[in-house]
C-alpha cells in the first residue's frame, strides 16, 4: 500500500472532511444525543483519520473506516459515563445502554454495501407524522422530552412512548446491521 503524501494527503483528508463530516455526525448524535459531545467525538474521528493519514487515506474502504472509528468513540463516551455515573437512572441511561449494546454489534466491513443514512431517512419517513415529529425533536433539535410535551400538549410519558416506537422501528429497520 503506497502512502499518500503532501499536498494530495491534504486534498484527500479535505475531500473526506467534506463527504463525510455530516453523516458520521448523523451517526454519532443517533446514539450520543448531546451535540456538543457528538461534534467532539466526530473531531477525535478525523484527528484519527489525519494521525493515520498516510495509509488510511488511500483505503478503499475509508467511510468504513472512520464509521469504526465513530462507533468506538461512541462505545468509549457511553462506558465512561456509566462508569463516571454522569447520567442518573432514567430514561436516558437506559437509552444509552441500549445504543451501547447496538454499537457494540456494528460492523462496517460491508459499508460500501449499504447506505445507513437512506435507511434512517426512509424508516423516519414512515413513522406517522406526531411520532417523527416527536424523535426529530429529541435527537436533531436535543430538546427535552418535557419541552416536547409542552410543544405538542401530550403528557412526558407519550413523549417517551413516541420515542421508543421511532427507536424500535430503526432498530428494526437497521436489523441486519446491529
Amino acid at each position: 500500500m503506497t502512502e499518500i503524501k503532501g499536498p494530495a494527503e491534504e486534498k484527500a483528508f479535505s475531500d473526506a472532511y467534506k463527504g463525510l463530516y455530516d453523516k458520521l455526525l448523523r451517526f454519532v448524535t443517533g446514539y450520543i444525543p448531546d451535540t456538543g459531545e457528538a461534534e467532539s467525538i466526530v473531531q477525535n474521528c478525523f484527528t484519527k483519520l489525519w494521525e493515520n493519514r498516510g495509509t488510511v487515506l488511500n483505503e478503499k474502504n475509508l467511510a468504513g473506516w472512520l464509521f469504526t472509528v465513530a462507533r468506538n468513540e461512541c462505545l468509549s463516551y457511553i462506558s465512561h459515563s456509566r462508569v463516571a455515573g454522569k447520567y442518573e437512572a432514567s430514561v436516558y441511561q437506559r437509552e444509552l445502554i441500549a445504543n451501547h449494546r447496538a454499537l457494540s454489534r456494528l460492523d462496517f466491513d460491508q459499508f460500501n454495501r449499504f447506505d445507513i443514512e437512506d435507511i434512517i431517512r426512509k424508516t423516519l419517513e414512515a413513522l406517522p407524522k406526531r411520532c417523527r415529529q416527536v424523535f426529530e425533536l429529541s435527537r436533531d433539535h436535543n430538546m427535552r422530552n418535557q419541552d416536547i410535551a409542552r410543544e405538542f400538549n401530550i403528557s412526558v410519558k407519550a413523549v417517551e412512548a413516541q420515542i421508543t416506537r421511532a427507536l424500535l422501528a430503526l432498530r428494526t429497520a437497521l436489523r441486519e446491521y446491529l
